[in-house]
């Protein structure tokens, strides 16, 4: 199977003026290789169509049968990669610096210092976690799905595993904070002391001020998580199910929202 073949296929359900883009890897089924297709003006996220194509062949309802765990796969992926990523880029170190520069400061180590230190020392091991799942992810795509440009029901389901995982530890690290809103603030608040700053990196009084910003917003971006809070008392085994349901629930509706874009020969 060749790059140009696999144009040439996509090609035959694009209307002019599109472009496309194939997706990079294929779902196997029935020891057939099938491939997403977006068709797009010049913005990518301009969706016109979609199409499932293959160069082996095989019949419709495969074609049909295809779309789901092709779309399941990339919307995983790409939430991963867009969503998550960014959060990926906080370290551990941030956290530290600033604990150090507490430490090391003349100033008496009060309550509010000591709750502040204990706070952040929570947030190091929940971003450790975080990140070490997400490199694990990250590795796991790069070795493996980008070498063989395939993947099956075994990749989705560690894939959905892993989203559900890094949403519930982005959610809790968000009620975490909410629970403890005040020892955060007063604890940000006594950062500004000279005594501490002075031992601060610019990059840490750069993190700290977007903290005092962000706990402002807390309470906003803590109302899309309302599914999150309904399941939070179960086991989390239980709840990382419930997350990889609720996002297939998504994708079949996005699929049902999409049915009139279909082209080839899924759509017959």
């Amino acid at each position: 199977m060749t790059t140009k073949e696999l144009k040439e296929e996509a090609a035959k359900f694009r209307k002019w003026p599109e472009k496309y883009t194939i997706s990079p890897f294929a779902y196997i089924l029935n020891e057939r290789a099938y491939h997403l297709v977006d068709y797009h003006g010049r913005n990518p996220e301009n969706l016109k169509g979609i199409a499932v194509i293959s160069l082996d062949g095989g019949p419709k309802s495969d074609y049909k049968k295809a779309l789901y765990p092709l779309t399941q796969f990339a919307s995983a992926v790409s939430n991963i990669f867009t969503v998550m990523g960014p959060r990926r880029k906080l370290t551990p170190k941030f956290y530290e610096d600033i604990i150090e520069a507490v430490e090391t400061s003349s100033v008496p180590k009060d309550e509010t210092l000591l709750k502040g230190i204990q706070l952040f020392e929570k947030l190091i091991d929940m971003q450790t976690e975080f990140n070490r799942l997400y490199d694990e992810f990250e590795a796991f795509y790069t070795e493996s799905i980008t070498v063989k440009n395939v993947f099956n029901k075994k990749d989705v389901d560690y894939t959905l595993s892993v989203l559900a995982k890094l949403d519930l530890m982005q959610f809790k690290q968000g009620h975490y904070l909410d629970e403890n809103i005040k020892v955060m603030h007063d604890f940000l608040e006594k950062l500004s002391d000279r005594k501490i700053r002075k031992h601060l990196s610019r990059e840490s009084k750069n993190f700290i001020r977007g903290m005092n910003m962000n706990q402002y917003l807390l309470d906003s971006r803590l109302t899309q998580y309302e599914f999150e809070y309904s399941i939070i008392i179960l086991p989390e085994k239980e709840q990382i199910e419930r997350k990889k349901a609720e996002f297939n629930k998504e994708v079949r509706q996005l699929i049902k929202e999409r049915e009139n874009q279909l082209r080839g020969h899924a759509a017959m």
